[in-house]
């Protein structure tokens, strides 16, 4: 037995005010499939300019309907036993239309056992009671709350859901009765009605009507009865159709891979990781001298030594008891000596208000302030620290867009009614079917207009609209026309189609305006476009042309042949605006190489064919000569072994026939390879495989609701690569200015808590003060920051420095910061351990101007510190320093050093600390200035190491 539907659509023109009101069909179509043996329920649809009747036979058998209708007057548990059985067969038709298995489906009963089941499982009423939990998005996202897992991302994804899925309704059969539902509430079991330009709101079944074509699946493959599976997230490029709903919600193919890439959404890159690491490292080290310091202290108290300047040490009352020999030591020690709690105070403040809390606050707020600059009027992001991810990419994925296109120029914005066009919208098939119509009669005028300079528009027309060449040609006639470039004149063409006559007219937004009344919405229908409407539609056109330079406009009306007056170009109905841009394909080459440069490679996923994706590889520098990069189609890919996968997944340079599947299989084997993956996407069923990247990139107004939702940047900038160019280069200056003030910091916090154990160990006592290091801590941190962090992006960043991989080999800290910190934390260290000591020997001064002396000291080396912090590795720490990119460092300096001044004056006045006199402070600046000569002579020898070594090995070679 076969399916029965009988479609029938009656329309009595296209074109004019009144008959544009409809939501379906704009072309009389009927299909009939009968079924002799058939129970119908007849439905039917009702709009403004038709009416759709159809008739479905999905009744059960009579034998397996009286089993059912027994066991539903029967006992309970039989009644239950009969709905399990028919959740199970429910679920097999699940997994037989995720697996596309044909020979299953066929052993099922095709199509009609499919709708039998369901409709049993509805009739039941176990599909309320057991699926509709599932059957929402909304729904589905709680069950993941409840698990704990990425809430704040699910409930932002949930909002978008919710928002798109109430905008889209649906045409279904449910119950018997035709009615709109939102996509958000579609049922499995449901029967929805497919139009061109609709997207496909479920996963199902083709039951019958016109052949889909779907928008990025492969070109030769068509949706019908040989090839009847439905995925979520399509959208109908060309035919009209209804589909059975087999799952919806998150319990589609979609669903299923969006939540198994939320399991990797926190898989981002490491440098974070390893700031986090570094800053646990840096307070256990604070605890732990905490601990050995409270150690010493004790067994200098047992030992008898004296504590302090005033040569006190505590005392208890009696010996020591071995029972309260610990309780009766920390008291005297707390209670007993002043100096013994000012090195406990100041140690704990160390470990408790240590350097890494003001570190990682300043580079929260200097991220963001790069993330501001970079992407500024550019691309928005979703996270702060996007940008400092990015320049730890390794490999970028990409469809064919941004710049990597066969054509000189592309569609870069699309507008209808009030609204930009994005891949989530859906707009009225009569609209499209119009707009198609306008655009084709560029056959009609010129054969050749796909050798023409409106190829792109032409071939966009046809993914995106649908528009087909031969269709065109042959319901279209051409009565007579004016005008043939759109882009300098009005065009109007006069054309019959289907015993109609329309008028089309196309050509410059602001000339074109001036005869239009009326204009389309995304729905279809029809408006008056008034002065509100008008200054809306300038602000739009003037948008465009900024953005993109050549903006056309696309407007109609149905004309009557006895009323000449008619075809006069006046009352038209605006159709569209679409504005073309010059693709760059030249900046995109030297972007693609600039990255190569950089270590990032390029990869071209996408759905098209590999003669043309391989055309674009040449062109854009995707692909070096004699080198051994792959070009092979998704199948190739799929069949590899994992072996093969491993070893030659780094290779592949384009991926044509690729679907959203592959490229997260792609993506995963670059993950495993322990590279840092980056995709460039648009559709919304590519989101998955943007949650699965590293970094997800959404591109132009095109990019759907939910991708930009799942994405961490979304571009506007029409140089795409350029723009990812200057992401990244942005991203590795600022990685590197952290790495800077990383070792900026590790050298206070290790001399200064060096100094204090060491001081406390010989002397028993501490030179610095807990406020004197918590203001010393806070003034590197802040104006440190200033200063080491703003440094500029130099174009030596992008060949210089290679990216950071997420492996654990990768070092945030180098050989060279290690030799920088050593040399100038063992130089402090020991400088003021040996003032604090032999000071009243060396200068002559001791106790408050001693303590003073060595506390501006250390302040002053800092700031020295500062220099040597721009340049780890060379030698000439002043490069480039009296440049004007520069200021913001002398601005850093001139901070550290008033607050310095307003502190020693602050102390001076508060009588917490002496004066110094002008030798003293020569003295501190001398000392600080030491730390230059010692930087210098540090790499000098370092660099005098490495080429002996270097020498070594080529002798040995």
């Amino acid at each position: 037995m076969s399916d029965s539907l009988i479609l029938e659509n009656e329309s009595s023109g296209c074109f004019d005010v009144e008959a544009q009101q409809s939501l379906l069909h704009d072309h009389s179509t009927t299909t009939t499939l009968r079924l002799p043996e058939a129970d119908t329920t007849a439905t039917t649809f009702m709009s403004d300019s038709g009416t759709v009747s159809a008739a479905l036979d999905i009744s059960a058998d009579p034998t397996d309907e009286d089993i059912l209708l027994s066991a539903h007057d029967s006992a309970s548990d039989e009644h239950q036993n009969n709905v399990d059985l028919q959740q199970i067969q429910r679920n097999n038709i699940t997994e037989i239309v995720k697996n596309k298995d044909l020979q299953g489906l066929h052993d099922i009963g095709g199509v009609r056992g499919a709708a039998e089941a369901l409709k049993l499982i509805y009739k039941t009423g176990f599909l309320v009671a057991k699926t509709s939990p599932h059957a929402s998005p909304a729904n589905y996202v709680k069950l993941w709350n409840q698990r704990g897992r990425l809430e704040h991302w699910l409930k932002k994804l949930e909002s978008s859901w919710q928002s798109r899925g109430r905008k889209i309704q649906v045409l279904v059969v449910r119950e018997g009765h035709d009615q709109f539902v939102h996509e958000i509430d579609l049922q499995v079991g449901d029967v929805a009605f497919l139009r061109k330009g609709d997207r496909v709101p479920a996963d199902g079944l083709y039951i019958t009507g016109q052949a889909l074509e779907l928008e990025g699946s492969i070109k030769s493959t068509a949706i019908d009865e040989q090839n009847p599976f439905l995925f979520y997230g399509r959208r109908v490029v060309n035919g009209d159709a209804w589909m059975l709903v087999t799952s919806a919600g998150m319990d589609t193919v979609w669903g299923e891979m969006m939540s198994q890439a939320v399991q990797y959404a926190d898989n981002k890159c490491k440098f974070e990781t390893y700031l986090h690491k570094l800053n646990n490292c840096i307070h256990i080290s604070g605890l732990l001298i905490s601990i050995l310091i409270i150690i010493v202290l004790f067994l200098r108290y047992t030992a008898g030594k004296l504590d302090d300047e005033r040569r006190f040490r505590p005392d208890t009352k009696g010996e020591p008891t071995p029972v309260r020999t610990i309780v009766d030591v920390f008291k005297g020690i707390v209670t007993g000596s002043r100096g013994t709690v000012r090195v406990l105070t100041t140690l704990l403040s160390l470990s408790l208000l240590g350097v890494m809390e003001g570190m990682a606050f300043v580079i929260a707020v200097a991220a963001i302030i790069w993330s501001r600059r970079t992407l500024a009027h550019r691309a928005t992001e979703r996270d702060y620290q996007t940008c400092l991810k990015m320049a730890c990419v390794t490999t970028i994925c990409t469809d064919k867009f941004g710049g990597l296109t066969e054509h000189e120029q592309e569609i870069d914005k699309f507008y209808v009614g009030e609204e930009f066009i994005s891949e989530s919208s859906v707009v009225s098939s009569n609209v499209l079917e119009g707009l198609s119509d306008g655009i084709g009669t560029l056959f009609l005028i010129n054969p050749s207009a796909c050798e023409s300079e409106f190829v792109p528009l032409v071939l966009w027309a046809e993914a995106k609209l649908g528009m087909k060449r031969e269709s065109v040609i042959q319901q279209c006639e051409m009565i007579e026309h004016s005008g043939c470039n759109p882009l300098q004149e009005c065009c109007r063409v006069l054309i019959v189609k289907n015993g109609n006559r329309y008028l089309h007219c196309k050509g410059p937004p602001e000339d074109l305006l001036s005869s239009c009344s009326y204009h389309y919405d995304i729905d279809g229908q029809i408006r008056v476009l008034d002065e509100i409407k008008r200054r809306m539609l300038a602000q739009a056109i003037g948008y465009m042309e900024d953005e993109a330079g050549k903006v056309i406009a696309y407007a109609c009306k149905c004309v009557t042949e006895s009323d000449q007056a008619s075809v006069e170009p006046n009352n038209l109905i605006l159709l569209a605006l679409i504005s073309l841009k010059e693709t760059t394909r030249e900046d995109t080459r030297r972007a693609v190489l600039t990255l190569l440069e950089g270590g990032i490679r390029t990869i071209l996923a996408s759905g098209d064919d590999i003669a043309v994706l391989r055309t674009i590889g040449e062109d854009c520098g995707l692909l070096t000569p004699n080198s051994e990069d792959l070009v092979l189609t998704a199948e190739e890919f799929r069949g590899w072994t994992e072996e093969e996968k491993t070893e030659k997944v780094e290779k592949i340079r384009i991926m044509g026939n690729c679907l959203s599947s592959d490229k997260i299989l792609l993506i995963k084997c670059l993950q495993e390879k322990d590279q840092v993956v980056a995709l460039l996407a648009q559709q919304t069923i590519d989101a998955p495989a943007l949650k699965q990247a590293n970094i997800g990139l959404t591109y132009g107004t095109w990019s759907s609701e939910i991708a930009r939702e799942c994405c961490d940047i979304s571009i506007w900038d029409s140089n795409c690569f350029g723009f990812l160019v200057n992401v990244v280069e942005n991203g590795r200056c600022f990685q590197d200015n952290i790495r800077n003030f990383i070792q900026l910091e590790l050298i206070i916090t290790i001399s200064s808590s060096l100094i204090n154990f060491t001081a406390t160990v010989i002397l028993g006592d501490a030179p610095i003060t807990a406020v004197q290091l918590f203001w010393l801590n806070l003034v590197v941190a802040f104006a440190g920051g200033l200063a080491v962090l703003t440094g500029p992006p130099t174009k030596m960043l992008m060949t210089r420095l290679l990216p950071v991989k997420s492996s654990a080999t990768a070092r945030l800290i180098s050989k060279a910061m290690w030799r920088n910190i050593a040399v100038q934390a063992s130089y402090q260290t020991t400088i003021f351990v040996t003032l604090q000591h032999k000071g009243h020997t060396i200068l002559g001064t001791r106790g408050g101007h001693l303590k003073a002396l060595i506390y501006n000291g250390l302040f002053l080396c800092q700031m020295f510190n500062k220099f040597i912090a721009r340049e780890p590795e060379k030698k000439n720490i002043f490069s480039g320093l009296f440049q004007y990119y520069n200021r913001w460092f002398w601005v850093g300096v001139v901070v550290f050093l008033v607050c310095q001044a307003v502190y020693a004056m602050a102390e001076t006045v508060l009588g917490s600390s002496p004066r110094l006199n002008m030798k003293l402070w020569g003295v501190c600046i001398l000392v600080g200035l030491v730390s230059w000569v010692l930087d210098w002579a540090g790499k000098s020898l370092s660099n005098f190491a490495a080429k002996r070594a270097a020498a070594n090995d080529s002798t040995d070679l």
